[in-house]
């Protein structure tokens, strides 16, 4: 909860004030950043939607959307601020107590935080050093004992996380977690790209949010790619399948719901 914590840590260094919403009902939500006259927030993909959905322009006052936390379908920024929402992308982790790169104005690509250095190994994975760096982790050996894990940084300092990016000088594009580039049947396979595809049909039909992709190891393909959704007709799964080419589903799950973090992130994706 880093970034619920920055949230206070920032107000108090600029002086502003706090409007405490953090109880998510879109229609109240809405009433009083309007009433309260709020300039900045945070939100997450799946809060966005739900104002986007019900056709909801964007308050007076608002001047940054900030929206992070997971996965932003590029079709949903951009109904987003068809209704006049301020949207910025952010992109942060845990281990830099936040924000690591972002837009400055709705549309702009990444760009990364002025106190992070960053830099990428030969597969491209993201490597971190910056004041703002966690310095230690522990891991629970026993009910009742933390024990420390090792050393995670190289001689440089630099951290390496489980992010793939491309770098451009000081823009950063996501390109998933590690096990996201994967290979089935052959196919080199981004999972961002699948759900980027998946997102778009969702959106159009009504259903965001009631279906995810998630990657399955196999002993003959390497990696299996399934569908778990919360009863969607037949037709919209054709249409799925069609959208995410040449990328094959290997099974189709259908599911009561998905338990997800606070973030909207799936906590536990098995049926």
């Amino acid at each position: 909860h880093i970034g619920g914590l920055s949230v206070v840590v920032r107000a108090r260094l600029l002086g502003n004030r706090i409007v405490d919403l953090r109880k998510w009902q879109p229609e109240q939500w809405y009433k009083a950043m309007t009433d309260e006259k709020v300039t900045i927030t945070t939100i997450v993909p799946t809060q966005l939607y739900d104002l986007v959905c019900r056709n909801l322009e964007s308050p007076p006052y608002l001047r940054r959307l900030i929206v992070g936390g997971d996965f932003l379908p590029q079709s949903l920024e951009q109904k987003a601020i068809e209704l006049k929402w301020p949207v910025i992308r952010t992109y942060g982790m845990t281990e830099v107590c936040s924000q690591l790169a972002s837009g400055k104005y709705p549309g702009d690509e990444l760009t990364v935080l002025p106190i992070h250095e960053v830099r990428t190994d030969a597969e491209g994975t993201l490597q971190i050093k910056s004041p703002s760096l966690f310095t230690a982790s522990f891991i629970l050996a026993d009910r009742l004992k933390l024990a420390f894990s090792g050393s995670l940084f190289d001689s440089e300092g630099f951290y390496t996380t489980q992010d793939n990016v491309h770098l451009a000088e000081r823009t950063l594009v996501p390109k998933g977690r590690v096990n996201q580039e994967i290979k089935i049947a052959g196919h080199l396979t981004n999972i961002l790209n699948l759900k980027d595809s998946l997102a778009n049909v969702l959106l159009r039909e009504g259903n965001y949010g009631k279906a995810e992709i998630v990657i399955e190891n196999d002993e003959r393909k390497g990696n299996r790619l399934i569908l778990l959704h919360m009863g969607l007709a037949e037709e919209l799964l054709d249409q799925i399948g069609k959208a995410i080419r040449p990328a094959v589903i290997d099974e189709i799950r259908s599911v009561e719901s998905f338990i997800r973090t606070d973030l909207g992130k799936i906590k536990n994706n098995r049926p």
